[in-house]
């Protein structure tokens, strides 16, 4: 957007995002679209630290729709 910031070209750059995923903290939205993604994880607070719970992999999530209950 360069230096003139003004809110029109925020809004139009915001629109042009349509894969964002935090660099994997978070599963992939397209923010342009207002589209969520479907996608989740499980996380606990355990001595201070995140701790993934399920999917138990590093960097990713259940896309499957449904969720588990604990």
């Amino acid at each position: 957007m360069g230096p003139d910031l003004t809110r029109p070209a925020l809004l139009k750059a915001i629109q042009g995002i349509t894969s964002w995923n935090g660099d994997g903290i978070q599963p992939t939205v397209n923010i342009g679209a207002k589209i969520p993604t479907t996608c989740f994880a499980y996380l606990k607070i355990e001595n201070g630290q995140f701790v993934r719970v399920y999917p138990t992999q590093i960097n990713t999530f259940d896309c499957s729709g449904g969720s588990i209950h604990y």
